[in-house]
Parts: structure tokens; C-alpha cells; sequence
């Protein structure tokens, strides 16, 4: 434990130096840009999921060319779902990643499913 004179030390630090940087004023027509493309992206990953849920077969074949270190593979078979959004994979032992990215770039979703 720091001495009584430390206590509240950082949280002292913290506040001073974010009180004293000068921001632009706000704009939000950029983050309201990617409110509007992020329902398409949240429409891809209920595709994503229903697929996944409901066909061993689309399953299996994701998890066995993942194990194979099978990308691009696994980017096809993704994209047979039929999605709008563009898409990168990555994969661990445990976990698929699936980032879906809206075509102009305003906006990103990333799904995990747990597959171990």
C-alpha cells in the first residue's frame, strides 16, 4: 500500500493531464455514417449464426479447414452464406473469428464462436 501522501496520486495525474488537452469541437457526421451501415453488418452475422446453427455439414467443413490452416477456404465457404459485407477470419485452437466490414468502411463487427 502507498503512503497516505500517494493515495489518490494517479487519479489526481489522470484528471490533470485530460483537462488540460483542447479537442475540436464535435462533429458527428462520420460516427452517424456508421450507424447506418452497421445494420447490414448485424443481418450478415445472423446469417452467419443461422448457418452455423443449423448445418452440421457448413460446421465441420469451417472447423476442418481452419485446423488445416485453410483461410481462404474457410473465407469461401463463409461466403456461400451470401453476405454484403466483406470478410476476414482468424482462428485460435478454441475460437473462429469472423470480422464482417462494411464495403465502404465505416464500420466493422467482429463474431466469436466458441468451437472447443
Amino acid at each position: 500500500m502507498l503512503p497516505f501522501l500517494y493515495q489518490g496520486y494517479e487519479e489526481w495525474w489522470a484528471q490533470s493531464q485530460y483537462s488540460q488537452r483542447q479537442y475540436p469541437p464535435a462533429n458527428p457526421a462520420v460516427f452517424m455514417n456508421s450507424a447506418v451501415g452497421f445494420p447490414s453488418l448485424l443481418q450478415d452475422a445472423q446469417k452467419i449464426a443461422g448457418k452455423v446453427a443449423s448445418s452440421q455439414v457448413f460446421s465441420k467443413n469451417l472447423m476442418e479447414a481452419a485446423q488445416k490452416n485453410e483461410k481462404q477456404k474457410v473465407i469461401s465457404e463463409i461466403n456461400t452464406i451470401g453476405l454484403a459485407s466483406l470478410v476476414d477470419i482468424a482462428y485460435t485452437p478454441d475460437i473462429l473469428t469472423i470480422r464482417l466490414l462494411e464495403k465502404d468502411g465505416c464500420c466493422q463487427l467482429n463474431l466469436q464462436l466458441r468451437w472447443r
